[in-house]
């Protein structure tokens, strides 16, 4: 009796473990070299370049970038990505620093295309020096890279790297798992830019680290058990750019309207459908009126809202705008807020 009672609760111990490593074994992260992720053993296929834009001259008046690859100071004793800027000159100039993550094969959740795929990272920045003279930007920029020849994508556009001047880490970014190849090579570009003006001022720098894509498939799309309600699945946010669409990175200001890209993905379960407002900032004021839209699966949307009157030279100065969205989500509303950078 004994020896049975041992070996039960033993025995449903390791079904335990057995089910937790199947659960574990349900997602893959890219780059897979865990060493290009944590930055602890040096650069481990990161690379850099820098570049500038404007009326200064290069090396002798552009602020001087310099990025280096820290072996520690990050998150968790991690290493990071530091893009350092130097000091302003006092000529109008945008220096450029970009990090190149190593190539990889991309290969989904072993050999499967993903149910999800995210984008996460954790940043910090001091630009404070740089944004207290107006009309100077600090911004980044993270991209995908297909080096098999295919369509690059654009995973973050132009989001201000103020207010993180401790480590933080950045809501999952939702990427359309069908928009990769499965045996296609990608790597993970990232560009720190900032735009400075005619005076003089003290430079800052955009720290980055554990940068990584996590792809995730679910249990009972691969065939095993009964499935059941599950718990997870990605999150409020995620569920909510599945069912209401994802809003493009940049907002287009012509005129009297404003214009922006909402796509539906390709595995929604219906239409796509929201009601999207701009604002000046999540709790600012409200730009234009709300409109529903509805897009089908798969498909990409140019949205077209009017600015009100009144506030219609504020944004033709403005450099973000934010887009406020509303979703029913499991019978319930959900908010979500995108700031996009605005373009001419």
């Amino acid at each position: 009796m004994n020896a049975k009672r041992w070996l039960l609760p033993c025995a449903c111990a390791l079904t335990m473990l057995a089910t937790t490593a199947s659960a574990s074994a349900e997602r893959s992260t890219y780059p897979p070299d865990q060493d290009a992720v944590s930055l602890r053993n040096g650069a481990a296929g990161w690379t850099s370049d820098t570049s500038s834009e404007g009326l200064c001259v290069p090396v002798l008046l552009c602020p001087a970038i310099d990025n280096s690859i820290e072996g520690s100071g990050g998150p968790g004793g991690s290493g990071h990505l530091r893009t350092a800027l130097g000091s302003l000159t006092g000529v109008g100039a945008t220096s450029i620093g970009t990090f190149i993550g190593p190539s990889f094969t991309y290969r989904g959740v072993d050999g499967n295309r993903a149910d999800d795929l995210l984008l996460r990272l954790n940043r910090r920045a001091d630009v404070a020096a740089l944004l207290s003279v107006a009309g100077n930007d600090a911004t980044y920029s993270v991209g995908l890279e297909n080096r098999s020849g295919g369509t690059d994508l654009e995973l973050v556009n132009g989001s201000g790297l103020e207010g993180a001047a401790q480590w933080s880490q950045v809501p999952a970014v939702d990427v359309d798992p069908a928009q990769l190849q499965v045996g296609d090579r990608y790597r993970i570009v990232i560009a720190s830019r900032f735009e400075s003006g005619v005076q003089v001022l003290p430079g800052g720098y955009a720290d980055y680290a554990s940068v990584r894509l996590i792809a995730k498939r679910e249990p009972d799309k691969q065939g095993g058990g009964s499935g059941g309600s599950g718990g997870g699945g990605g999150g409020v946010t995620n569920e909510a750019d599945l069912i209401g669409g994802v809003i493009g990175g940049t907002v287009k200001v012509k005129g009297k309207h404003l214009s922006f890209r909402v796509r539906c993905a390709k595995r929604a379960p219906g239409k796509c459908r929201s009601r999207l407002q701009a604002r000046l900032s999540r709790r600012g004021a409200r730009l234009t009126k709300s409109k529903s839209v509805r897009i089908r699966p798969g498909a990409k949307r140019v949205v077209k809202l009017k600015i009100r009157k009144r506030y219609r030279e504020r944004v033709a100065d403005r450099k973000r705008i934010v887009i406020k969205r509303k979703t029913r989500v499991g019978g319930k509303k959900r908010t979500t807020y995108r700031t996009a950078r605005v373009r001419g």
